[in-house]
């Protein structure tokens, strides 16, 4: 086993039940190994004495000695399906502007997980704190601010398909603000990552490379009060044609630097698709599991789809009361 956060995973059922996965969460310091949980103040802090692990040991021989260092299910006998899970992160670690779900602790030695088709359930989910609060407000209001032009729009133009051709000035301004804002929070997760642009200044080339990572092609966003029509910017986006194969920015490109041949594409379509698009990038740096989106973007946006998240990339909290360490994320 290498250093670092393990979890300690089986099968198991209580009181005729369905069959349940409980993860124990586990500290590797070398050869020895510690079944740890989060203390009062919210900290990882281990429990128990060490386990002496040994390369000959398998997960199923580990059993009997994690579980008696869990006081809350210390009657359980046995389990099914024994495996041990490496996290990517160690406590603490995260990945500058990039968002994953926090793995929290219930107050117990152990985790119920809900799984659906052998991922965590999203009801699993919870949003780490967002380490910089002032950062994420003032994004957060801008976006509500092109929210409120677009629903100008709205009062004029009926977002359904029929207008989606429909093209005007406001819409244009809409497109270009939506968009400058994309191009500053793709540039800002790379710089933050330490990843060098490909030529003196940031593009598309680049930010494909957020493509993978946020998983941007993965969330469908829609209007609570405009029908069932629901949007994926990002679904069509490919490292070859990094800008013409997202059409809503390649028409931005256009309407900002041709406005009167390319004025057509000033229309109501792209600038949906752009506003989902900075919502998109906004939700896969921050989560949107948060009382600032819900009282404000979260009335006007409904979230249709989301990414799966395998539980090895979940971030968990700091250790005992170190601080928070940000490592950058291994582009390739």
């Amino acid at each position: 086993m290498e250093n670092g956060i393990y979890l300690y995973m089986f099968d198991v059922s209580f009181w005729g039940d369905e069959p349940k996965t409980l993860c124990i969460p586990l500290l590797n310091n070398g050869n020895d190994i510690y079944v740890i949980t989060t203390n009062e103040n919210g900290f990882w802090e281990t429990i128990g004495n060490p386990i002496k692990y040994s390369s000959n040991k398998n997960a199923n021989e580990l059993f009997p000695e994690i579980i008696s260092r869990c006081s809350s299910i210390s009657g359980l006998k046995t389990g099914n399906d024994y495996r041990l899970t490496h996290i990517t992160l160690n406590c603490g670690q995260v990945y500058p502007s990039i968002y994953r779900p926090l793995f929290v602790d219930p107050y117990s030695n152990f985790y119920d997980v809900p799984f659906k088709k052998g991922l965590p359930s999203y009801e699993f989910y919870k949003d780490p704190v967002i380490t910089n609060p002032q950062e994420y407000s003032n994004r957060l209001r801008q976006l509500e601010i092109i929210l409120d032009d677009l629903n100008e729009v709205f009062k004029v133009i009926d977002p359904n398909k029929h207008n989606k051709k429909t093209y005007g000035h406001a819409l244009r301004n809409i497109i270009i603000l939506a968009c400058t804002e994309i191009d500053m929070m793709m540039k800002h997760i790379l710089e933050n990552n330490h990843c060098p642009s490909i030529n003196k200044s940031y593009t598309t080339k680049d930010y494909i490379k957020l493509l993978e990572p946020l998983k941007l092609n993965d969330y469908r966003i829609g209007f609570h009060r405009f029908g069932n029509s629901s949007y994926s910017p990002f679904w069509r986006w490919e490292k070859k044609k990094p800008s013409d194969s997202i059409w809503w920015y390649k028409a931005y490109n256009e309407i900002k630097h041709d406005r009167e041949t390319k004025y057509k594409f000033a229309n109501l379509g792209t600038a949906i698709n752009a506003v989902m698009a900075f919502a998109i990038v906004l939700i896969a740096q921050y989560g949107y599991r948060n009382k600032l989106w819900d009282e404000h973007v979260g009335k006007i946006l409904r979230i249709d789809k989301e990414p799966h998240w395998e539980l090895k990339d979940f971030y968990f909290t700091r250790y005992n009361s170190c601080s928070v360490q940000f490592v950058n994320y291994p582009f390739s």
